[in-house]
């Protein structure tokens, strides 16, 4: 690494095991530059967020190996598409580690809530994990 960049680097991963605290995640920034990768744990899931040209997926490790990093996976590992979508979800300008984290582990975070909810059949949407209990379509 080139010495300009140290302090860079050192803001961008204090920044990062800053937000990882705070959320009670494990996370890692891989490489320096494109693309854009973070790996790590969400309640005892490994996932990956990758972006490259201002679009970006998360995924997570399959169910039957939960710690399998899904960045760098063996080619044909079944890994679990979590969400998808445009670099402002994850930050606007410079990188914001602490917004793009909080939207990745918001993103795991229901889609596993979604996974295991008994759901409350009472309206439209199950109050507790917010999935849609009436087809849309269907109005």
């Amino acid at each position: 690494m080139r010495e300009s960049l140290a302090p860079v680097v050192a803001q961008h991963r204090a920044a990062l095991a800053a937000a990882a605290e705070r959320l009670g995640v494990e996370a890692t920034e891989v490489g320096l530059f494109a693309p854009w990768v973070i790996v790590g744990t969400v309640d005892g899931r490994a996932f990956s967020m990758r972006e490259r040209w201002e679009a970006y997926e998360i995924l997570l490790a399959p169910d039957d190996d939960p710690l399998l990093t899904p960045w760098g996976a063996p080619q044909g590992t079944k890994v679990i598409l979590v969400a998808s979508g445009t670099i402002d979800d994850l930050y606007i300008g410079a990188p914001d580690y602490d917004r793009a984290l909080t939207s990745i582990v918001a993103a795991i975070r229901s889609f596993l809530r979604r996974r295991t909810c008994t759901h409350d059949l009472g309206g439209r949407y199950c109050p507790r994990c917010g999935t849609a209990l009436i087809d849309p379509a269907l109005r």
